[in-house]
């Protein structure tokens, strides 16, 4: 019951936020941009305030601010702040999964922001996290947006020359170890 909660309550926040990134784009045809970039170096460091954006965020959090710091591309020019996620080619991602949350952030980053569909392969000590998803998932499922395969499956799914990224946590070894046999790219 555990990792029941715990992959269902903390990706909430995540998912909330690309709810209102899908509303936004919906209600203004914009994308969502940033509340200030700011230059910090000549070598193209920008940093870019992203929190809080909304009157009921103000609210919440007064006196909090968050920031991300990225690099520009070309010429020195401001980087391209938000893609918009349609425009990227489809491509699917195995998610090898532990089991922990950062695996569920994964899984809605890759359907939703990457435009990607995903094989999920839980942990073999986790593996009840695959009939956990396609309960609450069952839609996606059903579409083929999502889908789960064996525990042990891991090797063959990176191989895949279909799969397009390489999401797991893991040691050094083992990211070692899938790079050497994989088909796709780590993104994580």
């Amino acid at each position: 019951a555990d990792i029941s909660l715990g992959i269902v309550v903390s990706p909430a926040t995540h998912l909330a936020g690309i709810i209102d990134f899908y509303k936004e784009l919906q209600q203004t045809g914009k994308l969502r941009q940033p509340n200030s970039v700011k230059k910090l170096a000549d070598d193209g460091t920008y940093e870019l305030e992203v929190f809080p954006r909304t009157a009921k965020e103000k609210f919440l959090y007064p006196s909090t601010k968050m920031a991300i710091r990225v690099k520009s591309g070309k010429n020195d020019d401001p980087p391209v702040i938000v893609h918009n996620p349609m425009d990227k080619p489809a491509g699917i991602t195995a998610i090898l999964a532990a089991g922990n949350t950062g695996s569920s952030h994964e899984l809605f980053k890759s359907l939703f922001i990457e435009n990607r569909v995903v094989v999920h392969k839980a942990h073999p000590i986790n593996v009840d996290s695959n009939e956990i998803w396609e309960k609450i998932l069952a839609p996606l499922y059903a579409c083929k947006a999502v889908s789960s395969c064996d525990a042990n499956d891991g090797p063959d799914l990176c191989k895949d020359k279909r799969v397009t990224a390489i999401w797991f946590t893991g040691s050094a070894l083992s990211a070692q170890t899938i790079e050497k046999t994989a088909a796709a790219p780590l993104t994580a």
